[in-house]
């Protein structure tokens, strides 16, 4: 899948990742993996946890548990951290994964962040964390 270019956005592949229920990594593409600095065998049942960014505000996480609970998608700008440290900003749509017995895990979509949408990013979460 690749995404369309636009002016706001570069034209990269999607970003692909599920979990399960508990948030273990269960299936990443190799575009993922590369994308924070992993081989995609490296990412597979560790905890989404191990990517997430100092930056993010907490309140950010709870509010896409709490939406991801209630079995409604949740969609917003995170930013998740390099194997390296470094940040890695996206777009992300993240949506309950159903099976014949409800609920049994999550499947998000990374988009990459224009330079300009990263700026803005940044200036709300320094300004959220404060």
């Amino acid at each position: 899948m690749t995404i369309p270019s636009n002016s706001s956005a570069p034209s990269r592949p999607a970003l692909i990742c599920r979990t399960n229920l508990k948030g273990q990594i269960k299936h990443c593409s190799d575009g993922f993996a590369r994308e924070h600095g992993y081989a995609r065998d490296e990412l597979l049942e560790a905890s989404v946890t191990l990517l997430r960014h100092e930056l993010m505000p907490a309140a950010v996480f709870a509010s896409l548990w709490s939406t991801l609970g209630q079995g409604t998608p949740w969609m917003g700008i995170v930013c998740n951290r390099h194997r390296d440290g470094s940040q890695r900003w996206h777009n992300v749509y993240i949506k309950p994964v159903y099976g014949s017995e409800g609920v049994q895990g999550y499947g998000a979509i990374y988009l990459p962040l224009s330079s300009e949408q990263q700026h803005r990013a940044q200036v709300f979460f320094a300004r959220w964390q404060r």
